[in-house]
C-alpha cells in the first residue's frame, strides 16, 4: 500500500495487543479484525498527508551533525527554503519566527525582498507539484497501479535546482554568499536517509 507524506511529515503510532487464540479460543475472531484496524488506521493516515511513498521500516541515516558534508545541496535547499518559506496567512508566532530566520542570514533590504518574492512563488509552486502527483497517485491507487514515485523526485529535484539557479542570479553577490553560507551551517541540523543522499 502506498503512504503519502506531508511538506513536513509527521509519524502516528498505533499499538495492538498479541491474542493467543488457543488461550483464549472465543476471541480467535479479533485477530483479523485487528489486521483490519491497522490496514483502515494506515488509509486514515494517507488521507492526511502528502507525497506517496513505500514504508519499509527503518533507514540508514546520515547526520549532519557528524558528517554534514554528506548532505547533498539540493537537499539542504529543499529543507531551508520551505523552512523559510510563509504559509499564506501565517500567525504572529510565525511571522517572529520568519524575521528570526532572515536576521540570521543577515542579507540586506534589497535583498530580502527578493529572496521573500521568489520564495513566495516557490511555496506556491512547491505546493501544486506535490497536489497534482498526489491526485496521480490517488488514481493510480484506486486502479491498483503503482505511482511513478521516482519520476516526482526527479522532477522536485530538478524544481530545486531551478530555484537554486535563480536566487543565485537574483541575490547580490554578498546577498547569495549569505544565503549559501546559511544553508551550508544549516546541514548540521539535518538527518536525512541514505537512499535521499544518493538518489
Amino acid at each position: 500500500m502506498i503512504r503519502p507524506l506531508l511538506l513536513a511529515p509527521h509519524g502516528a503510532g498505533l499499538r495492538l495487543h498479541a491474542i493467543n487464540p488457543r488461550s483464549s479460543p472465543n476471541t480467535a475472531w479479533l485477530i483479523p479484525l485487528l489486521f483490519l484496524v491497522a490496514f483502515a488506521f494506515a488509509i486514515a493516515c494517507s488521507a492526511q498527508t502528502g507525497v506517496t511513498v513505500h514504508n519499509h521500516g527503518p533507514a540508514p541515516m546520515i547526520d549532519g551533525s557528524v558528517h554534514p558534508e554528506q548532505v547533498p545541496d539540493v537537499v539542504a535547499y529543499r529543507l531551508v527554503l520551505l523552512g523559510l518559506s510563509q504559509p499564506a496567512n501565517p500567525t504572529d508566532a510565525q511571522t517572529q519566527r520568519h524575521l528570526a530566520q532572515f536576521r540570521a542570514i543577515g542579507m540586506k533590504d534589497n535583498d530580502n525582498t527578493m529572496l521573500i518574492s521568489i520564495l513566495s512563488r516557490f511555496r506556491d509552486d512547491y505546493r501544486s507539484m506535490i497536489e497534482t502527483y498526489n491526485a496521480a497517485a490517488t488514481a493510480a491507487n484506486a486502479s491498483g497501479q503503482r505511482a511513478d514515485i521516482n519520476g516526482f523526485l526527479l522532477e522536485r529535484d530538478q524544481f530545486i535546482q531551478s530555484t537554486h539557479d535563480q536566487l543565485k542570479g537574483a541575490l547580490s553577490p554578498v546577498g547569495w554568499g549569505r544565503l549559501d553560507a546559511y544553508v551550508q551551517g544549516n546541514k548540521k541540523h539535518m538527518k536525512i536517509s541514505v537512499a535521499e543522499a544518493s538518489r
